[in-house]
C-alpha cells in the first residue's frame, strides 16, 4: 500500500504493474520462517452470533463445530471476531456475560476439548462498547487460548 500518494502520482508507473513492482521489497522485508514439515491446516469460523443479546446459535454453528473437531481436526481455528451478540447499550453486564457463557459452551470448551487451538480478534459486536470490551477482557482473561503471543499486552485487543 502507499501511503500519502495515489498510483497515479508514480512518474511512468502503470497502475496494474504497481503491485509486481512493490512484491520483492514486501518479501524481502517479510521474516524467514523455517519450512514446515507439512501444510498447516485452518477452519475459519466467524460472524455467528444471533440476534442481539442472543444465548443461542444456530443449528449450523453446531454442525459446524462438530465437523470441524471430528471431521477436519485442523491446526487452529481463525476467527474474525463476532462470536456474541453484544454491541447494544440497553443489554445488562449479565446478559452479556450470559452470551460469553454461550460460546464457552458451544464453541471454545468444544475445540479446546479436541486439542485445537482457537485465534481470534474481537468483532464489533463482541467489544464495540466500554461494557462490552470489560466483559470481554474478562472472559478471554479467564480463558486464554492455547496460542504462543508474540506480544500480549493489550490482550484480547
Amino acid at each position: 500500500m502507499i501511503s500519502s500518494r495515489s498510483r497515479d502520482e508514480l512518474p511512468g508507473v502503470r497502475s496494474p504493474a504497481l503491485p509486481l513492482l512493490l512484491l520483492p521489497l514486501l518479501l524481502s522485508a517479510a521474516p524467514v520462517s523455517p519450512a514446515l514439515s507439512s501444510p498447516v491446516r485452518v477452519a475459519i469460523l466467524s460472524d455467528f452470533n444471533g440476534t442481539y443479546g442472543s444465548t443461542s446459535y444456530p443449528p449450523a454453528l453446531g454442525r459446524s463445530v462438530a465437523r470441524i473437531v471430528n471431521d477436519w481436526r485442523p491446526d487452529a481455528v481463525l476467527s474474525a471476531g463476532d462470536l456474541i451478540a453484544g454491541q447494544k447499550a440497553s443489554l445488562t453486564d449479565a446478559q452479556v456475560r450470559a452470551m460469553w457463557a454461550a460460546f464457552d459452551r458451544d464453541v471454545r470448551v468444544r475445540l479446546n476439548r479436541a486439542g485445537i487451538p482457537f485465534a481470534f480478534t474481537p468483532g464489533n459486536h463482541d467489544a464495540s462498547l466500554p461494557r462490552d470490551r470489560r466483559e470481554a477482557r474478562t472472559y478471554w482473561q479467564a480463558h486464554p487460548p492455547a496460542l504462543t503471543f508474540v506480544d500480549r499486552a493489550d490482550f484480547p485487543f
